[in-house]
């Protein structure tokens, strides 16, 4: 069973409310004490002051039902998160912009013996970029500091899984036709642990995306990225995340849109 809501309501010049609702009744027929209700939330208002000023403010909520890998708890477990943002753009003029943002992030589960995966981050993120029609050069930075309100237990280790993490990235969008448009970005992230139970780690990171439009109502999407995440459950304390992607679109009507399943590879 699913019911939910899309809106957006026009405030004023410049000015806008986004809400968009979901919420699902998942019953399962072998261990009905998996039943649960998910949802996935999210409020926005976005406004501009004058033609120089813009930004968002908003929420998002999901609540979803937690997979059994890497896990010793093995009763029904209800990830709750939910994150909270905002940002602020400044038009320099007609090409150049400087832009930053604030995210705060909340990550809760259910089960008690679990809550050693409860944390709260922070962060901060600030750039600036160069714009000519639909071509974009750029860069941004951001710092995020995330703390867990528990000690965890890996491997017989008892540590405090808190860290701080720095981004950079330069971001570039170049378009190639009309109807082909080349989005890349590429940078170096690093995280640091405070505890010595936990291995620092750092490298470099970058996202590619090829949009090609041949007619209004078909699209083809290639992606390939390299990303770095911890896997603190693992014998290893982060890996390298690698793939590819290929995802085709046809909007065979207003009605009907049919969406290709992408494929990807990871490392």
């Amino acid at each position: 069973m699913t019911g939910g809501l899309d809106g957006e309501w026009l405030t004023g010049a410049r000015q806008s409310v986004d809400v968009n609702l979901r919420a699902d009744y998942n019953r399962y027929i072998r261990n009905t004490d998996l039943n649960d209700v998910s949802s996935n939330d999210r409020v926005a208002w976005n406004w501009g002051l004058g033609t120089a000023l813009s930004g968002k403010v908003g929420a998002d909520y999901t609540r979803v039902l937690g997979g059994f890998y890497n896990t010793a708890v093995y009763t029904r477990d209800i990830v709750n998160r939910s994150d909270y943002f905002a940002s602020l753009r400044y038009q320099l003029g007609p090409r150049w912009g400087i832009f930053g943002g604030l995210m705060g992030s909340d990550y809760r589960v259910t089960p008690s013996q679990a809550t050693f995966n409860n944390s709260k981050s922070k962060s901060v993120d600030v750039g600036a970029d160069y714009t000519i029609e639909m071509n974009r050069l750029g860069f941004d930075y951001r710092y995020n500091d995330s703390r867990a309100s528990n000690t965890s237990l890996v491997n017989g280790v008892l540590f405090n899984p808190d860290y701080r993490e720095d981004r950079a990235r330069v971001l570039a969008r170049y378009a190639l036709t009309e109807k082909t448009i080349f989005d890349a970005s590429a940078g170096y992230l690093k995280r640091d642990y405070p505890s010595s139970a936990i291995g620092s780690f750092s490298g470099e990171i970058w996202r590619a995306a090829l949009q090609w439009q041949p007619t209004p109502k078909t699209q083809l999407l290639v992606g390939a990225w390299q990303q770095l995440d911890a896997d603190l459950t693992s014998q290893t304390d982060y890996f390298k995340d690698r793939g590819v992607s290929l995802t085709p679109e046809w909007i065979a009507s207003e009605k009907l849109d049919v969406l290709g399943h992408h494929l990807a590879g990871h490392q």
